[in-house]
């Protein structure tokens, strides 16, 4: 999402301001970002954008941040998706 896509959904101060708080994981502090409602929006748009650039492809292949991995999983599903999802390289989540 573009960041003029950002301001015209209303989301952008709120992504760019995300709420995070420091953990200390092993001997080192980590960042954690927090999920917040503006995300739902964003995953939306990443849905409506991913099927209109599918067309009548059957298969599509999305990358994402593991914050939206499964908010993206349920929102194609509920739309009648198959969706298989790979976090095999996701060692370390950092978001709640």
């Amino acid at each position: 999402m573009l960041d003029d896509e950002r301001t015209m959904a209303g989301v952008y101060d709120a992504l760019k301001n995300r709420p995070i708080h420091c953990e200390r994981r092993l001997d080192e502090w980590v960042e954690i970002e927090h999920r917040i409602p503006e995300d739902d929006i964003r995953e939306d748009f990443f849905v409506t954008k991913s099927l209109r650039g599918a067309g009548e492809s059957e298969n599509i292949l999305i990358l994402r941040g593991d914050m939206h991995v499964q908010a993206l999983k349920d929102k194609l599903e509920l739309l009648g998706h198959r969706v298989d999802k790979d976090e095999s390289l996701i060692l370390d989540k950092r978001w709640v």
